[in-house]
């Protein structure tokens, strides 16, 4: 976003919150985050999810589409759930 001259305000990183909350350093991903956090399984992804150039086609199929609503989902949840421990945890440092 740099790179562009694009300035974010009000973005909350779930990765490095989680980093701070756990004293992990390391890049989760969001299947392990949402496993740890919410205590929910990430729906598997079908393996052509994987695959960079599934992700150029359009229109996004119904299985991108639904891939992609449960990540979202999932991130809220998980955030809901962060976002108070980060504040409790940063306000006693």
């Amino acid at each position: 976003f740099l790179e562009r001259g694009i300035s974010m305000q009000s973005v909350f990183d779930t990765q490095v919150a989680y980093g701070v909350l756990s004293a992990n350093d390391k890049l989760v991903s969001l299947q392990r985050l949402v496993k740890e956090v919410c205590r929910k399984e990430h729906p598997k992804a079908d393996r052509r999810l994987s695959e960079r150039t599934y992700w150029e086609e359009r229109p996004l199929s119904d299985l991108s589409i639904s891939y992609l609503s449960a990540n979202v989902q999932l991130l809220v949840e998980t955030i809901l759930v962060i976002i108070p421990r980060f504040k409790s945890k940063t306000d006693a440092d």
